[in-house]
């Protein structure tokens, strides 16, 4: 009986039948088990699972190395900025600082042409006619706004 001849058909009680087409008899009948017992199903779970959770840690692991690596990293990078920041501001600190003493150098050179004002001197300015008059601030506001505008000073 060659291999080629030979054909496996699968009947209703799931058992095998090998059929030889030459003659049209059964030759062999190879039965299977209907149900795998319960220690062989608990152990392929238990591949399958265990399968599962080392893939899943070596992902953990992959990617807590990752960021080892990267966490660092960044800090360098956002330490030197800082550094960088901090050089800029005691920098700009110092110029302002140097800027301001040769000003007031300047000032204290021209001390002699420095006028100290005088109440003769002083500008006094008129009120307008629009804050004289009350009635039409109160056409043109709410009276909350009323209270606010005349308990506020003009000026300072």
């Amino acid at each position: 009986m060659s291999m080629s001849n030979l054909r496996q058909q699968k009947s209703r009680d799931k058992s095998v039948i090998v059929v030889d087409f030459r003659k049209n008899q059964k030759v062999k009948t190879i039965s299977q088990p209907k149900q795998l017992p319960l220690e062989l199903k608990l152990l392929i779970f238990l591949q399958k699972s265990s399968s599962i959770c080392s893939l899943l840690l070596v992902t953990a692991a992959l990617a807590i190395f990752g960021l080892t690596v990267r966490i660092p990293e960044k800090w360098n990078t956002e330490y030197r900025r800082l550094t960088t920041l901090q050089r800029q501001e005691r920098q700009l600190t110092t110029t302002n600082e140097i800027q301001r003493s040769e000003l007031l150098r300047q000032k204290e050179s021209q001390n002699n042409s420095l006028v100290y004002p005088t109440p003769e001197q002083a500008l006094f300015l008129s009120i307008s006619p629009l804050e004289n008059n009350p009635e039409s601030i109160t056409q043109q506001s709410n009276p909350v706004d009323m209270t606010i505008i005349k308990d506020s000073p003009l000026a300072y």
